[in-house]
């Protein structure tokens, strides 16, 4: 198995990296180094980041997981751009349950006359209904099954090469205070350390998160002036995280298309929820934790001076 990452972000328990939870009373660790040198503009992090992976695996085949949503399509970018041979693999579920989404990734494709694409047809339903879907995601320990089906196609079908995922993208949100004050949080979810164990679990070669590959492009993503002036209070209170104008920053810096927020699942978010709940009350170990760190505590910490 190849590298998680270019080891300078590290996930674990108990400050151990890159191990399993055995209890409820372990703590989930979320750790990133400082940066190392000047940080470039967050697109071209992403780009010398597609490149150093490229590289780490030795040109082995690289598989992007496409959603059409614009976290994947700024992954797939990377590759692009960064002239690195990759084929977007786009996961097709039954009833065109996420055709709004995957119109997304045709017109991508259409716009930059991209070929090398494998459609993956996927029951969903029957699949979070599975036996083989509550064992794997015992295996990885998760609280969620939404997103297993990553997991088994890339075992079935992609283990000759490289699974680069964008999930656990940066996230800060405000926290507000009862006397009226409030801290932005950078946030980290136990839930999405699941596809790091899975790729430890199974010896398969993968980047279970892009946007984390290395502390230069996610201290570039956290350092740059769009959010700085989000996390100095310089936006409409009614705007709380990076999440909701992540679409105009991610459009802006790498010349994406604009969306509106669509995840696919709504169409489905009711069994979803439903399949979640009772897995959920299966488990001894709920894998629920998060860390938050307070961002202006971050900056400290990685020194935006070497910026």
């Amino acid at each position: 198995m190849g590298p998680l990452n270019n080891g300078t972000i590290h996930l674990g328990y108990n400050g151990v990296p890159w191990t399993y939870s055995n209890s409820n009373d372990d703590v989930y660790t979320f750790t990133a180094n400082a940066v190392s040198r000047k940080l470039k503009p967050f697109a071209q992090e992403c780009y010398q980041a597609a490149s150093e992976i490229n590289k780490a695996f030795d040109g082995k085949p690289i598989y992007v997981l496409y959603s059409g949503g614009i976290d994947s399509e700024a992954v797939l970018h990377s590759f692009v751009k960064a002239g690195v041979p990759v084929t977007a693999v786009l996961i097709k579920f039954e009833n065109d349950y996420n055709g709004h989404e995957l119109q997304y990734a045709y017109n991508y494709f259409e716009k930059m006359n991209f070929k090398n694409v494998k459609i993956i047809d996927f029951n969903i339903r029957d699949w979070l209904k599975s036996n083989e879907c509550r064992s794997l995601a015992r295996e990885v320990q998760t609280v969620e099954l939404g997103y297993t089906h990553l997991f088994k196609v890339a075992l079935d079908q992609l283990k000759d090469g490289v699974t680069i995922t964008g999930h656990e993208e940066p996230l800060v949100w405000r926290v507000d205070e009862d006397d009226g004050t409030n801290k932005w949080m950078f946030h980290c979810h136990e839930r999405h350390y699941s596809i790091h164990k899975f790729f430890m679990k199974f010896q398969q070669d993968g980047v279970p998160s892009f946007f984390q590959w290395s502390t230069e492009v996610l201290n570039s993503f956290m350092h740059n002036d769009h959010w700085v002036m989000l996390f100095n209070n310089m936006y409409s209170p009614l705007i709380w995280n990076t999440e909701q104008i992540k679409y105009g920053f991610l459009g802006k810096t790498m010349g994406l298309a604009a969306r509106r927020k669509y995840t696919s699942f709504e169409k489905l978010v009711t069994e979803i929820l439903e399949a979640d709940q009772a897995w959920q009350e299966t488990l001894p170990v709920k894998w629920s934790r998060t860390v938050n760190t307070e961002i202006f505590e971050w900056y400290r910490r990685h020194d935006v001076r070497t910026l």
